[in-house]
């Protein structure tokens, strides 16, 4: 299951159930089959700008911001992607994504976010960007995958 994933279902859990910390969000999420630390939902809340606010019965739960969904957030990055990006190429295990001056470190933060399966790590420049993948394959399947994200 993908971040992204993991990012709509919180904003789910927190619009229909009263979650008060940060250990009943963790429970939800366990419940739909995501085991993830207390580190990682720290940073999803930080993510989607969580606050908490009293509820209509007078406790403290989380809330979202009235401006941003997960869907939003989502959407914002695969858009600083789209478009910083200017090519896509792959050498053995490793995907070099060119990118406009000064836009290597937004595009390499959004793909980031975005978790693709086949990456394992990635470094940006100002204007390039190195993921690691496992294999030449996974390269090309990245690749293809990133061309869809890019409408080519």
């Amino acid at each position: 299951m993908t971040k992204s994933n993991r990012l709509m279902l919180i904003k789910d859990i927190v619009e229909n159930n009263t979650v008060s910390t940060q250990q009943d969000l963790m429970n939800y999420l366990s419940e739909h089959g995501f085991e993830i630390t207390q580190a990682t939902v720290s940073r999803d809340m930080k993510e989607l700008g969580l606050t908490k606010a009293l509820n209509e019965n007078g406790a403290y739960c989380y809330r979202l911001p009235k401006s941003a969904s997960a869907n939003e957030v989502i959407s914002k990055f695969r858009r600083i992607f789209r478009d910083s990006v200017i090519s896509l190429k792959s050498s053995g295990n490793i995907v070099i994504i060119k990118c406009f001056a000064g836009m290597g470190n937004a595009a390499c933060e959004a793909l980031d976010i975005m978790e693709f399966d086949q990456i394992l790590g990635t470094i940006a420049g100002d204007n390039t960007i190195f993921a690691v993948v496992e294999s030449s394959e996974k390269g090309e399947e990245l690749i293809s995958e990133l061309n869809k994200l890019l409408g080519v």
